[in-house]
């Protein structure tokens, strides 16, 4: 295990270690990057998602927002060029590190923040499915988005 915490630098923050031969999380299922602006948000942050799959999703978030210290949390993902939005995902936090290649302003590093899902009810998981065979579709056809394993 403290070969897991070596890999970090100080200004990463592990919220739940991951159990893996790798001691890296290893995805059961492919991701997508979504075509579209989609964005997350509950009461305490607001993020753009960078790829997401059936068991979780990451984002990016400004660090001058209130940080989400809880590792279970409820949250809602919305796409902002198409009818999707799934309320109150049961989401658990993997890990929160910075992404040196992303920025939020001109001075501001962006933040992302790796999420598994919980428990989806029956509706949750249908739009999910919905939401990501329509990117795989557009993606298999050379629009926009990228594949993310």
């Amino acid at each position: 295990m403290k070969n897991f915490f070596k890999q970090f630098t100080s200004d990463q923050k592990i919220i739940t270690p991951v159990k893996s031969t790798n001691s890296m999380e290893r995805r059961k299922y492919k991701r997508v990057s979504p075509q579209y602006n989609t964005i997350i948000f509950n009461e305490e942050i607001f993020g753009q998602v960078r790829d997401i799959g059936p068991g979780g999703l990451s984002f990016l978030y400004s660090p001058e927002l209130k940080r989400i210290n809880d590792i279970f949390f409820e949250l809602d993902v919305m796409c902002c060029n198409k009818e999707m939005h799934i309320n109150r995902i049961l989401c658990t936090s993997v890990i929160d590190i910075a992404d040196p290649g992303s920025t939020v302003s001109r001075t501001t590093k962006a933040r992302r923040r790796c999420i598994k899902f919980d428990a989806l009810t029956p509706t949750q998981n249908e739009q999910l499915e919905y939401y990501i065979q329509s990117n795989r579709n557009q993606n298999s056809s050379g629009n926009q988005g990228t594949f993310i394993a």
